[in-house]
């Protein structure tokens, strides 16, 4: 990964493509994808090497973790003053959501600032990803409109293929399983005293579930790894693609999915490697980080929808076998879109 993201040796020029237009590699390297047609760009604090690769990669997961703590700090001793499920304490877990999106989205525009020496725009506008050059030009009012209704239509369009995959995965794990994924049975289904806890009100069950998905989970992780990590190294499409679904996965070792077993961490890895992997990879053909948003969050709403509308025999717990089929699924389908990207080029270059 150092040769191929960190190398900073003079190239001659060649002549433009599809993937590479613009100036040679060189000055490309530590600017990233939109920007790096303009030669006179301040270069980042940290170098575009292997090293600096990873120092991002730990001030990610640091971002990441920080947020998250300062969001629960902040609410979590007022939510439990509420009784469990409640309208209250409900609003409050949305708004928790919220917080730790927006502490992530400031604490990314910091570093964009004040390390890349970038805007925070940089991450979040979706480009057009056979002009990178374009994206350094000024835009008007209604171009910055049009981009953020594609930004809207990038998280749709997510969604829906993280839905049909996850129904692909759900399909092949009831004929070859048994059963297919899903999530656990409430825990909150029964009080401490054994009697039943209050339900909570459907709209809300709705709306805290789309804010897990998507304000905690889906938006804050995808600016980090599809918006920010992405736009550093751009310029080499499948080396951007590999580092990033890599540091992607290995943060969710510490993730709690009903693992029993080292063995099962490992084998969990293949749902953050299949979904991480599929996202980067439509944003390598859309230009779009929301895309990704999409695709992340649309795996947490798949599995909601399992186990909320299909019976409880094909909605059981998510094991070993479904992590496995879940990931080598999103894998296939990762597969398929850099098919269809590599020939889609292959056209245009005749």
């Amino acid at each position: 990964m150092d040769t191929a993201a960190g190398s900073a040796s003079p190239t001659p020029p060649r002549s433009p493509s599809a993937d590479d237009s613009g100036p040679p590699r060189a000055e490309r390297a530590g600017d990233g994808p939109d920007q790096g047609s303009r030669p006179g760009r301040t270069a980042p604090r940290i170098p575009i090497a292997w090293w600096g690769l990873l120092v991002r990669a730990v001030a990610a997961l640091a971002i990441l973790l920080g947020a998250n703590l300062a969001a629960a700090a902040a609410l979590t001793p007022l939510a439990l003053r509420f009784a469990p499920n409640s309208m209250p304490q409900g609003l409050l877990a949305v708004a928790m959501c919220a917080l730790v999106c927006l502490g992530v989205v400031l604490l990314v525009g910091l570093w964009m600032r004040t390390v890349e020496r970038r805007p925070l725009h940089v991450v979040l506008r979706p480009l057009d990803p056979d002009e990178p050059a374009a994206a350094g030009a000024p835009a008007s009012r209604a171009r910055r409109g049009a981009r953020w209704a594609a930004a809207v239509r990038g998280l749709a369009a997510g969604t829906l293929a993280s839905v049909v995959v996850m129904a692909v995965v759900l399909g092949i794990g009831a004929l070859l399983l048994g059963g297919s994924p899903g999530s656990d049975p409430d825990p909150g289904a029964a009080g401490a005293d054994g009697g039943a806890a209050p339900r909570t009100a459907a709209w809300l069950l709705v709306l805290v579930t789309v804010a897990q998905a998507y304000l905690l989970q889906g938006i804050p992780e995808e600016v980090l790894y599809r918006g920010w990590l992405f736009s550093v190294t751009r310029a080499r499409p499948m080396v951007t693609l590999l580092w990033t679904t890599l540091a992607f996965t290995i943060i969710h070792l510490v993730s709690s999915g009903g693992q029993q077993s080292a063995l099962d961490f490992v084998l969990y890895l293949t749902i953050p490697l299949g979904f991480g992997a599929f996202a980067g990879a439509l944003v390598l053909v859309t230009g779009s980080m929301w895309v990704a948003a999409g695709v992340h969050g649309g795996f947490h709403i798949a599995i909601a929808l399992a186990s909320a509308l299909l019976p409880s025999e094909l909605s059981g717990s998510f094991g070993p076998a479904d992590w496995v089929l879940t990931g080598s699924v999103y894998l296939a389908a990762t597969a398929l879109v850099l098919a269809l990207r590599s020939r889609g080029r292959r056209a245009r270059e005749r």
